[in-house]
């Protein structure tokens, strides 16, 4: 495979460091709180505010990152869960492939850890993932059940960045 510089896309800092201020990054949130999340079905998180969006490969509209490049990436993202009904038995929240396969599931067993209803709880992963070009990420929630009073604030986020 031929390697290609594109030396116009690099710069150098003054310290002797090095920037790619193209390299594909994006860091997305909720413009308000998310409400009473339905239980019994899995959700796509709709991150539908882009902080930043190198490359323009966030869309706001399906809350799906679509990698531009093979390569290695690192995702992020940090819940906050509101008025969390603690008679679901757990909840989870995983990056999807949007072709029905969730990687990097993260499971808080609600139902022995907390005694009563919770006002708020907060929790976050990253990690590096290969991506073939074109495919998506995006961020999923599941609550099986117990009451639809859960709340996803809007300071969560999702966020990823081209490694290499």
């Amino acid at each position: 495979m031929a390697s290609i510089l594109k030396v116009d896309e690099i710069q150098s800092t003054d310290a002797g460091g090095v920037l790619m201020p193209t390299k594909p990054a994006f860091y997305a949130t909720r413009s308000v709180n998310w409400e009473n999340i339905s239980t019994g079905s899995d959700h796509v998180i709709p991150f539908n505010t882009e902080n930043f969006d190198i490359g323009s490969n966030y869309d706001t509209s399906t809350y799906e990152f679509t990698a531009p490049l093979t390569a290695i990436y690192s995702f992020s993202w940090h819940i906050r869960l509101q008025d969390i009904d603690t008679s679901s038995s757990y909840f989870q929240v995983y990056i999807a492939d949007g072709s029905g396969t969730n990687l990097d599931i993260y499971t808080f067993d609600s139902d022995s850890t907390w005694a009563s209803d919770v006002d708020f709880f907060s929790f976050g992963q990253s990690t590096l993932q290969q991506v073939t070009a074109g495919q998506k990420r995006r961020l999923e929630i599941v609550i099986p059940n117990g009451h639809a009073t859960t709340d996803l604030h809007s300071e969560s986020y999702f966020c990823g960045y081209l490694v290499g």
